[in-house]
């Protein structure tokens, strides 16, 4: 468990609430989601929320440019473990989640071979 986790461990302990509600209270939309990502990746992971993230952001209009910047940023780090998580959690492959976006074919194309290449 991270240094980040055992403060808000630690708060829920002192407090009797967890620091999300906290957040939820003081904070308005777009430093509360912040927050709130911060809190989910140091109770969680990056792998769960890039996971999760892209699972989210397949219903929303920046769907293209999440799943780009997503494969762009992790295909050489980690992006194996968001695909086995992603798969394992939503019954999805990244392949799949490519090929349902609006990208054009050549970078659907590039997307696909990038996220098959980080599992080798």
């Amino acid at each position: 468990m991270g240094q980040l986790a055992l403060t808000f461990q630690h708060y829920l302990n002192e407090s009797g609430s967890d620091i999300t509600e906290l957040i939820l209270q003081e904070f308005s939309f777009h430093l509360q989601k912040a927050l709130l990502s911060i809190v989910y990746i140091a109770n969680n992971g990056l792998v769960k929320f890039l996971a999760k993230f892209l699972y989210e952001a397949k219903w929303k209009s920046h769907f293209n440019s999440v799943l780009m910047w997503t494969i762009a940023t992790h295909y050489s780090i980690d992006l194996d473990k968001v695909s086995k998580e992603y798969e394992q959690k939503y019954n999805a492959t990244i392949p799949i989640l490519i090929e349902s976006s609006t990208l054009s074919p050549e970078c659907k194309t590039l997307l696909i071979t990038l996220s098959q290449s980080s599992s080798t």
